[in-house]
């Protein structure tokens, strides 16, 4: 038994002890090999405003910077404009990625589509592309800045298939039974060869029983109708219609 790397053996058999027990290495260990470089900085602050939900000017807060600042003297910290900005390049980039799994994969995906609009009248297209692979779901927000119509969803949806390679996968498409849905359905049909419009169209079942729901519920808030009383002054009559 060597000797003189003083406690390295120890370390080392402490080491594959916990690789044969299958116990992970803590964070401190696996961590500090990391090196700071303000592009990689800049990467886990937008990754961690997107996965997080967290607004951009969460990284103009006072207190975050006093934060950076005692962990690290001197850091800088990017603009909220700059957040933004690499949010929207890594999603362009990762864009191709996820087009490439799917082209590899080669089977039939499944839309679950809605739209709303914001109180601010910000209106936004909600599409989720639900597959059979680990049970993992995938979904991408858009933004409208048109018409709340269905060719104009029909034409952002099959914008939004064609930049994951999906055009030529889709199997079926659930919405709910606002009548711009069906017209999307249609609408697509004539932009996506391989989809069948109406035949792949399934209706959200949860819409419809909330539908059911209120209009069951709505009899037992109906507000009475209200009798209006007529009053006639002392010495008139009341007129008599004619025939």
């Amino acid at each position: 038994m060597k000797t003189g790397n003083g406690t390295s053996n120890l370390q080392n058999g402490a080491t594959k002890c916990n690789e044969r027990r299958g116990i992970v290495q803590s964070r401190s260990a696996a961590t500090a090999s990391l090196t700071y470089s303000p592009a990689a900085h800049c990467a886990l602050i937008a990754l961690c405003c997107a996965h997080n939900h967290r607004s951009f000017e969460s990284v103009a807060d006072k207190f975050y910077a006093v934060e950076v600042e005692m962990l690290r003297p001197s850091t800088s910290l990017p603009h909220p404009t700059t957040v933004s900005r690499d949010i929207k390049a890594i999603y362009e980039e990762g864009s191709i990625g996820v087009r490439e799994y799917f082209k590899k994969r080669g089977r039939n995906v499944h839309l679950v589509i809605d739209g709303w609009t914001a109180p601010l009248v910000a209106s936004y297209l909600g599409i989720c592309v639900v597959w059979y692979d680990g049970g993992k779901i995938h979904h991408a927000i858009l933004e409208l800045k048109e018409k709340h119509n269905g060719k104009y969803l029909a034409k952002c949806v099959v914008e939004c298939l064609k930049r994951f390679g999906l055009e030529d996968l889709l199997l079926s498409a659930c919405l709910d039974n606002a009548g711009n849905c069906d017209t999307l359905v249609k609408e697509a049909k004539l932009l996506l060869h391989y989809f069948l419009g109406m035949r792949w169209r399934t209706r959200c079942f949860p819409h419809i029983t909330n539908l059911i729901t209120k209009a069951f519920v709505s009899f037992f808030f109906k507000t009475p109708k209200k009798w209006k009383t007529i009053t006639v002054a002392a010495g008139t009559k009341r007129k008599r219609g004619h025939a």
